[in-house]
């Protein structure tokens, strides 16, 4: 039977690429780089991550990067794979149509792999720059909640929330949920070297007072930041027992967040 595959852009390099679902045998959510010899592996870890400029992208050991990995660790976590090995073909995953979707597709309905999960400890709070806030609390269930703040009048302040382990809600909700932007950042972006692969079929872009294209959802945005977060905590191998609130969350600042989190023992792994 064929490998589950999935072909398209790379949003920031605007270069095709590809990913398959691999049939082997994998410890933890692993990827794998065929484009170069041999292949390198690329753990889904915090040890592994460089969080770039709107992206998350993980590092080998020799150095070479692999980047935009947040929807595809979503998926992961979202249908709670946590022993999933993807192959890539490039230097970025596909954005495809800018979700989660197409990668909830390719891993298909497979049996679930729990990963061991990591134990909320005790109440913690962080603060990152660009006004980011989280809360840990304890908990005998895994609760997640991400709250988006824009100065834009069809976005404002939006929070979704997730009850981890709920798959059908991650598939209905939020994983159709597609990353966004605002026309007035177009040409920062691109002469900084991003969203070279760009366009309205992969992303909810936003001019002064309307959308350019149908909304998936009112508040799709701020299901958006919640995708995001949740595949970046995808990082920590395992899902989250305990609530974790979320205010402007990004993927460098998770990433701090999780390190000083598990560095002042408020997050335990189980």
């Amino acid at each position: 039977m064929a490998e589950p595959r999935l072909a398209g852009l790379g949003l920031h390099t605007g270069a095709a690429t590809e990913v398959v679902l691999c049939r082997r045998t994998t410890a933890g959510i692993t990827l794998w780089r065929r484009d170069s010899a041999p292949e390198e592996r690329f753990d889904a870890s915090l040890e592994a991550v460089v969080c770039g400029a709107r992206r998350t992208t993980l590092r080998a050991q020799s150095g070479r990067t692999l980047s935009t990995v947040e929807h595809a660790l979503a998926a992961c976590a979202g249908l709670g794979r946590w022993e999933t090995c993807i192959a890539v073909d490039g230097p970025e995953l596909p954005i495809a149509d800018g979700s989660a979707l197409p990668y909830c597709e390719l891993l298909g309905d497979g049996p679930e792999a729990p990963g061991r999960p990591w134990r909320v400890a005790g109440s913690f709070a962080w603060e990152g720059a660009r006004g980011a806030r989280y809360r840990l609390a304890p908990a005998d269930h895994g609760r997640l909640s991400a709250t988006s703040v824009f100065d834009h009048p069809l976005i404002g302040t939006q929070r979704m929330g997730w009850d981890v382990g709920d798959v059908g809600t991650f598939r209905a909700e939020i994983a159709p949920a597609r990353t966004f932007g605002f026309v007035e950042e177009l040409e920062a972006l691109r002469r900084a070297g991003l969203i070279r692969g760009a366009t309205l079929e992969c992303a909810l872009l936003f001019d002064a007072d309307q959308p350019l294209g149908e909304p998936r959802f009112a508040d799709e945005p701020g299901r958006h930041k919640l995708l995001d977060l949740i595949g970046d905590l995808a990082l920590l191998g395992g899902p989250i027992r305990g609530v974790l609130e979320a205010e402007r969350p990004g993927h460098g600042a998770t990433a701090a967040f999780l390190r000083a989190a598990i560095d002042a023992g408020a997050l335990v792994r189980e």
